[in-house]
């Protein structure tokens, strides 16, 4: 998966943290609280940063049913 279509690494983090996600964890957080996570962040994904961006490991299963 590559992370905020293949921005840079600010952008990947930024895209964390402003998507669904990064918004509903850190919607009751102190500034303290955020500045933390965030680091926290940009460390956990630096060693994924590659030539064309932050590139993450993901598996996607599609199910479908017919009744």
């Amino acid at each position: 998966m590559l992370l905020a279509r293949g921005g840079t690494f600010d952008e990947a983090v930024e895209f964390l943290r402003t998507g669904s996600m990064g918004r509903t964890l850190l919607a009751d957080a102190d500034p303290d609280t955020e500045t933390r996570v965030v680091a926290a962040v940009r460390a956990a994904l630096a060693p994924y940063m590659a030539s064309d961006g932050v590139r993450l490991d993901a598996a996607v299963c599609l199910v479908s049913a017919v009744a």
